[in-house]
């Protein structure tokens, strides 16, 4: 299965042969015609013109996205999309867009200020991390995370959400200097992540997905650390209704793509927001998997199966390229796009070659499970969604958080005049343990082991 050439994009979408049908309704604000028009005013806002390609199918598939000023690509600025083919292609125009405003160039433009270590709103937010005795400094660069639901507002160090604070450019030194930070994260590095970054057309969609992104990879750490690590009980499978030709057509479909059987399994934790893991392959080297987590385990499901799919075709699109659709050559990829395919590629065998010596971490990093155990217990999937509004989802998952012990803030990176919002949020003492899968390995934390005492494992 090939990609499509890549083409200009411009506010109105067409799709070969194919109506403009939104589906992506149930974590968002605006019908998918708004979506993508407002991408594209917020695009034009800042000057940037878009290109796109996509996997042409019916079924869930991937679409990928480039911006550029002029006939400069912006660094970072690529994005993907998932789910249906209309879905996937909005999606990758916002995760583009996130990206881009994300990464170092944009430092300036952060809200970025030093807080002391001693600081006691510091303090009590993140001392019980496993990274916090790490950290050699006295300041460090922060963002104020406002709060969610009851508590009061908290420091997050950036570094926590922004990997290329770890490296040394020229604008990581610039926001140095500027903040006063002298802090050396460099024994703290498997704990950055930017889990918990998110865009929506709106603030509370943004928020929304951030919050999910942040309990889905606490999910997947905590599924390898305590069931592929340390050989606790299988989790429940999860069983797709016969009756839902909706969701079953999207495995059958998922499992066409793959050209093998998808195993979902039900990772939810205490935090009580379902959660799945969706696992192929799990003889190959290279892992295949995709995870979802929703105030929905409908849309959880959907996720964990379109994410799938799209690590699959992705994988494919890395060794192809791809051409202009004849409109100019400037549309095709050019090196910031090729250098990011590069290191995409050489990403796998790094980490192989990271963990040879450490088999245990190796497994994990691999997902090479063999043959997983029967579950001891099957979770079904209701026919109906709970049809909760963004806003109320909002809600339930910070009360959902709550209730297991755990504070939530969110940070707005940047807001366009349109509504549209990129997102940080933050949830001290969630497992980081994902990192693996990149080729990082931070030590379990507190609540891991709480967790692993509780199951006997």
């Amino acid at each position: 299965m090939t990609f499509t050439s890549w083409r200009r994009t411009t506010g109105e979408l067409t799709l070969p042969g194919r109506p403009f049908v939104w589906g992506g309704r149930a974590e968002r604000e605006l019908s998918g015609d708004q979506a993508w028009q407002r991408i594209h005013d917020d695009l034009g806002h800042l000057g940037w013109s878009s290109s796109a390609r996509w996997a042409d199918h019916a079924g869930p598939t991937a679409a990928q996205c480039i911006l550029r000023e002029g006939a400069r690509e912006i660094e970072l600025g690529v994005g993907a999309g998932k789910g249906r083919l209309d879905v996937a292609v909005v999606g990758a125009h916002f995760e583009a867009l996130e990206h881009a405003v994300t990464g170092p160039s944009w430092a300036p433009h952060l809200p970025v200020t030093a807080v002391d270590r001693a600081d006691p709103r510091l303090v009590e937010a993140w001392q019980g991390e496993e990274w916090w005795d790490r950290l050699d400094g006295s300041s460090l660069a922060c963002v104020r995370a406002t709060a969610l639901g009851a508590g009061e507002d908290f420091p997050a160090p950036l570094f926590r959400s922004a990997p290329w604070m770890l490296d040394e450019s020229p604008e990581v030194g610039a926001l140095r200097r500027r903040t006063g930070d002298d802090t050396d994260y460099g024994a703290a590095a498997a704990y950055s992540t930017n889990s918990g970054s998110a865009i929506g057309a709106t603030a509370q969609e943004a928020i929304l997905h951030g919050l999910n992104e942040s309990v889905e990879r606490d999910a997947l750490s905590l599924f390898l650390l305590l069931h592929v690590l340390g050989g606790g009980p299988v989790p429940p499978l999860v069983r797709i209704s016969p009756e839902d030709e909706e969701l079953a057509s999207c495995r059958t479909c998922a499992e066409e793509i793959l050209g093998e059987e998808i195993t979902l399994l039900d990772i939810t934790t205490d935090i009580d927001v379902p959660c799945v893991l969706a696992l192929a392959g799990t003889s190959t080297d290279e892992p295949v998997y995709g995870s979802g987590a929703s105030n929905d385990l409908r849309v959880a499901v959907e996720r964990a199966l379109t994410e799938i799919v799209q690590g699959h075709l992705l994988r494919r699109a890395v060794a192809e390229p791809g051409t202009s659709g004849g409109e100019g050559s400037e549309i095709g990829p050019g090196p910031s796009y090729l250098r990011l395919s590069q290191e995409q590629a050489g990403q796998h065998r790094e980490v192989v070659d990271r963990f040879a010596a450490h088999p245990a971490l190796l497994r994990c990093a691999t997902l090479r499970l063999g043959h997983l155990a029967t579950p001891g217990a099957v979770t079904h999937v209701p026919l109906t969604a709970t049809n909760r509004s963004v806003s109320e989802q909002v809600r339930w998952v910070v009360r959902s958080l709550q209730d297991a012990g755990h504070r939530a803030g969110w940070v707005p990176l940047q807001q366009w005049p349109s509504g549209t919002t990129v997102a940080q949020v933050h949830v001290p003492g969630l497992e980081s343990f994902h990192q693996v899968l990149v080729g990082h390995a931070p030590a379990p934390g507190a609540r891991a082991v709480r967790l692993r005492e509780r199951q006997g494992v």
